[in-house]
């Protein structure tokens, strides 16, 4: 009996393990550019909630632009940050800090070092009333032309959701 108990639990571990490679490919988007949003947990009420935004496959920009969308009865938006990794880029934040306000990055010169990294920062203030639940984050490439690469050829930058969960 304990051998059939190991062997089902070995069964499980690897089970485990094919699944979890089997979501790093997807989540890579088979080497297409793609954000990726941390999730992150608070209670309601909490300050200075950061969410991280990174850029996975970058093929190197010239400029950039993307939307940031979340839930305003749950969250607000205070502050936000060019990621550690892309600090070299001009960067413009946006001013109204709404839902589905657009941040952006620009280069005069095509950078020499091409990374993947923490592009963004969200600092988020929780609302004292919001309900406890998953509150998603989504960052969307704007597709309008204007992400560009060193050949100031267009490309586009596959969309992301993170949460923040309330608990």
């Amino acid at each position: 009996m304990k051998k059939r108990e190991l062997w089902f639990f070995v069964a499980v571990i690897v089970l485990i393990l094919a699944l979890t490679a089997c979501n790093d490919i997807t989540n890579s988007n088979n080497g297409a550019p793609c954000f990726s949003v941390k999730t992150v947990e608070a209670p309601s009420g909490t300050n200075d909630v950061v969410v991280l935004v990174e850029l996975r496959n970058n093929p190197g920009f010239l400029t950039m632009a993307i939307s940031i969308e979340y839930d305003e009865n749950a969250l607000a938006l205070t502050d936000t940050v060019s990621g550690a990794d892309f600090r070299e880029c001009h960067f413009v934040g946006p001013k109204n800090k709404r839902s589905g306000c657009i941040a952006s990055w620009f280069t005069p010169d095509f950078p020499e070092r091409i990374v993947d990294g923490t592009l963004l920062e969200l600092h988020f203030n929780i609302k004292s009333d919001a309900v406890k639940g998953d509150y998603p984050i989504r960052i969307t490439g704007i597709d309008d032309g204007g992400t560009v690469d060193k050949n100031k050829e267009p490309f586009t930058v596959s969309s992301a959701i993170g949460y923040v969960k309330i608990r």
